[in-house]
């Protein structure tokens, strides 16, 4: 009689979520000219995650944006204004995707932003809904100039809003027609 053995190895390919971290920090600041960088560093994630950079709002990178997704690292050089905003990394792997929003700032520059962008053609007793949100290092005191107002007249100070302001007009006559200016100041 006899015996024999054979034996067989089992390994388990442990799987976990993506983990990311922004480096130097989620919120840099530069000014006009400068350069810097955001690194989306993946700390834990099984198998490896893959990294991308997009910008928020489905914006396009400027020339002066380089993306390293090899290494995570998003870089800005000689920065115009145009770069200030959001910027998304997102790591994926099969068990799902992560993300971390960076922002970059260029001090002293403002950056406004409308919604909706397009001109209105409203019927009257129509509601009317204009947002403004204004970027900016320090963040701008955001107010709407409308039509019947003319010149730099400075607001109230009550209609001044940091960072947004929105314009609600509950239903619109002709009277209402023109030009609105939404006004960001940081200064």
């Amino acid at each position: 009689a006899g015996s024999a053995r054979k034996g067989a190895i089992l390994e388990v390919e442990r799987q976990e979520m993506p983990v990311i971290e922004l480096y130097p920090e989620s919120t840099v600041s530069i000014g006009p000219g400068g350069s810097a960088l955001f690194q989306c560093r993946v700390t834990a994630g099984s198998p490896a995650p893959k990294v991308e950079w997009s910008r928020a709002n489905n914006e396009r990178f400027t020339p002066s944006t380089e993306v390293m997704n090899e290494n995570g690292v998003l870089r800005f050089v000689s920065v115009t204004g145009a770069e200030q905003g959001g910027y998304i990394c997102t790591a994926t792997n099969s068990m799902g995707s992560v993300t971390a929003t960076a922002s970059l700032r260029i001090q002293g520059r403002t950056r406004v932003i409308l919604s909706p962008s397009a001109p209105q053609r409203l019927f009257e007793g129509q509601p009317l809904r204009l947002e403004c949100t204004a970027e900016g290092d320090p963040l701008p005191n955001v107010y709407w100039q409308q039509p019947s107002q003319q010149g730099p007249a400075a607001p109230p100070t009550d209609s001044r809003q940091r960072g947004s302001a929105i314009l609600n007009i509950n239903s619109v006559t002709v009277r209402d027609q023109g030009i609105y200016k939404c006004i960001a100041d940081n200064g």
